[in-house]
């Protein structure tokens, strides 16, 4: 990777960091639902067990 590169996925991930970050009077920015079909599943199975 070049430098030139780093620092660009450097700033995008501050520039994230800063937009969805909690504040002390303000929730954390979301999306606006729950997408229910990206669930993981709470009852799984293992192969080996």
């Amino acid at each position: 990777m070049n430098e030139e590169k780093i620092t660009e996925t450097s700033a995008a991930i501050f520039n994230y960091h800063n937009r969805t970050k909690h504040q002390f009077n303000v929730y954390a920015k979301a999306p606006e639902f729950l997408d229910w079909d990206e669930q993981p599943n709470p009852f799984r199975r293992w192969t080996a067990a």
